[in-house]
């Protein structure tokens, strides 16, 4: 995590990438990441290839007045990337769009849980233990010091439970249940 965070202390312009087919995980990752980062006077802008499906809108509704998940961006207008919850570096689709995203040009975080990860990032913080991206976010938040906030929280909690079926899958650990507490408190 301390790569991670000397990286966006460095960084002002931050594009946060959710991969193809969005899920939970991966948009309230990137929402509440956002919404984290623009506490700490960071300008972050939230992006994915494909529109938000129609159950997952109220995400989106979390972000502040007048912001949305681009589907379009100039890569020239960042000085970084944050990824979260691709498991592999084609899974955003935006390499196909953009040939310079994936070249390291403006360093990328990859954030993860996926054992399959091909670890594409300049930095990469991806813990397979973990029930999701959303867990790797809130340790990120947690470790910067950003109060988390009701939005933040609801994003983060629509990660966790996208990923571990509702707290029924195999994947939903002790850890898991004491981050929920932490965002219900």
């Amino acid at each position: 995590l301390d790569a991670a965070i000397e990286l966006i202390n460095q960084s002002k312009r931050i594009l946060l990438v959710s991969h193809r087919r969005p899920d939970g995980d991966t948009l309230g990752a990137s929402i509440a990441l956002l919404l984290g980062l623009k506490k700490i006077g960071k300008n972050p802008i939230a992006a994915c290839m494909d529109a938000v499906p129609s159950r997952l809108l109220f995400l989106g509704d979390l972000m502040p007045e007048g912001e949305k998940i681009v589907r379009e961006f100039d890569l020239n207008n960042f000085d970084l990337i944050v990824i979260s919850d691709a498991g592999a570096s084609h899974m955003t689709g935006f390499h196909e769009k953009y040939p310079d995203f994936l070249s390291k040009k403006v360093p990328i975080i990859n954030l993860d849980h996926h054992f399959s990860n091909d670890n594409f990032g300049t930095v990469n913080v991806v813990d397979p233990k973990a029930s999701s991206a959303t867990v790797v976010v809130w340790r990120l938040l947690k470790k910067m010091n950003i109060r988390l906030d009701r939005a933040m929280g609801l994003a983060l909690m629509a990660g966790i439970y996208n990923d571990t079926g509702g707290f029924m899958h195999s994947n939903t650990t002790q850890e898991t249940f004491e981050i929920a507490a932490d965002l219900a408190a």
